[in-house]
């Protein structure tokens, strides 16, 4: 089966080529001309087509067209639904008959919505959430294709990804445990499910192409109720070192990550990642997943647990940490 994936060259876009190719599906790479492709062009059964979702008629694709994207690509200059519309529109017009789309659990409108976060909520959103609103607006799109037989598509939101190769997301962490400067606010009981990459594109390549998935909508995380206290402690437990961390309210958290946001800037300060401090591990990412194990069975995916030793295990051997 041919596959076109969008965003290949991208930390979630190159696990994703990796595991159709051990799949053995035929892959074409959507990738912007000057994209590092180092990593897909040792992927057998890939190849490539040069150009990006803002000008699809220039896109030129040999053969037959693939029946199934997994589209994961954004301009993140525009962040226009509007981009994603005319290019999904081009698919349907070349022969495409079923869209993955990698979309987020902002799309739920994380700064008001109640918790934890159901699939079938009406999402709220505050002027500033620009990614959010997007996200959302090419769901909503997708929706309305699928709605009217135009296109079959499956929506998932994952939180916050990480896995081997990132170096952001959980790797803040990481070094924060290991230099003992980490915080946590409200003694971390904020929850934030993290998301292991390899977790969200084998339930991206069932959605495509199996039955279960019936629904438009579908959470993606490692479990739900995993907090950053707990986070954290697996973390130093898995690396043999002590969970220690200073603990902080919400308002201080905030204004103390957005300090070190700034001093990080100019090269004063050697702390964790400070947008992480100033934002995403202040924010709840508490989800529903009875959607998701009802669509698939929980034991194909690897627990936090054993996805934080294999996370571990290619940072030590990529002398990261």
């Amino acid at each position: 089966m041919r596959v076109l994936v969008t965003g290949a060259t991208g930390f979630i876009g190159n696990h994703l080529c990796s595991l159709l190719s051990e799949e053995g599906y035929d892959i074409l790479a959507l990738v912007r001309p000057g994209s590092d492709i180092k990593h897909l062009q040792s992927l057998p059964n890939l190849e490539f087509v040069f150009g990006d979702i803002n000008t699809p008629d220039s896109l030129v694709i040999k053969g037959d067209f693939p029946s199934i994207c997994f589209h994961l690509a954004a301009d993140w200059g525009k962040l226009d639904p509007d981009v994603d519309k005319k290019f999904i529109r081009f698919l349907i017009n070349s022969g495409l008959k079923k869209i993955v789309f990698y979309s987020s659990v902002c799309a739920a409108g994380l700064d008001i919505a109640a918790m934890p976060l159901d699939e079938e909520d009406i999402p709220q959103f505050i002027d500033t959430d620009f990614y959010g609103k997007y996200k959302y607006a090419v769901e909503q799109f997708i929706i309305s294709l699928k709605r009217s037989n135009e296109l079959d598509g499956v929506i998932l939101r994952p939180t916050l990804v990480y896995g081997p190769g990132d170096t952001t997301n959980i790797f803040s962490l990481i070094k924060a445990v290991r230099l003992q400067r980490l915080s946590l606010w409200e003694d971390g009981k904020r929850i934030i499910a993290p998301c292991y990459v390899k977790n969200l594109n084998r339930a991206a390549l069932l959605a495509a192409t199996g039955n279960t998935f019936k629904e438009f909508i579908y959470n993606i995380a490692d479990g739900e109720n995993l907090s950053t206290w707990y986070v954290t402690k697996t973390i130093a437990e898995k690396m043999g070192v002590k969970h220690q961390y200073s603990n902080h309210s919400v308002l201080f958290g905030k204004k103390k990550g957005f300090l070190m946001f700034v001093l990080n800037r100019f090269g004063f300060a050697n702390s964790f990642a400070t947008h992480f401090a100033f934002n995403s591990w202040t924010r709840s990412y508490d989800v529903y997943l009875k959607r998701l194990y009802e669509a698939a069975d929980r034991d194909m995916f690897t627990s936090f647990e054993e996805a934080i030793e294999e996370t571990l295990l290619w940072y030590y051997q990529k002398n990261r940490i």
